[in-house]
């Protein structure tokens, strides 16, 4: 009883943030991105698809605002949630692929600061109109040959979508739910 009453209340359904990552584990993973748009089909590419996608909900979920205009708790912590739940999946995954327990933390600092740096130069891309490039630079290693037609297309499907994302009602990522445009 005692464990219960100084348990912080959560104010987000668990469950729904398990299926929102997971839907955007899926989108990142679109054969298309790989196979048509050049993005490397490496662990990297992938991690950078999925942070690319992930910034696209939590920016949604920054934006969902009370009535004092400060972002509300439950997308607050939906977001944290949702963090969470990607980095618990990177410790699982490094760990899949042999790395051992000495080394996973060090693995983890080093991906959660590319996330956090390239949540920071897709913000500045919003600000400044160079989404796009960061976009290209971030995603596409700077030794790949990837031709500038594949930069181009996935830039303007990240301007795309995350336009697309950014109409879409925080609810709807809050109950699990999210519309992804279809990646062409």
């Amino acid at each position: 009883m005692l464990a219960n009453l100084l348990r912080k209340k959560q104010t987000y359904d668990r469950k729904a943030a398990e299926q929102i990552y997971l839907a955007v584990t899926e989108q990142a993973r679109m054969p298309h991105f790989y196979s048509v748009w050049n993005v490397p089909d490496t662990v990297e590419g992938r991690y950078e698809m999925l942070i690319l996608h992930m910034f696209f909900v939590l920016r949604l979920l920054q934006e969902d605002k009370d009535k004092s205009g400060a972002q509300t708790k439950e997308a607050e912590d939906f977001a944290q949630a949702l963090f969470d739940i990607m980095f618990k999946d990177m410790d699982r995954s490094l760990r899949e692929q042999g790395v051992g327990d000495l080394g996973v933390p060090k693995r983890i600092k080093k991906m959660a600061k590319a996330f956090y740096g390239r949540v920071f130069a897709y913000e500045n891309g919003l600000k400044d109109g160079t989404l796009a490039e960061a976009v290209g630079r971030n995603i596409y290693d700077s030794n790949s040959a990837a031709p500038e037609k594949s930069v181009k297309q996935l830039a303007q499907y990240a301007e795309k979508q995350y336009a697309h994302i950014m109409a879409e009602p925080a609810k709807d990522i809050l109950v699990g739910r999210i519309d992804w445009l279809p990646v062409k």
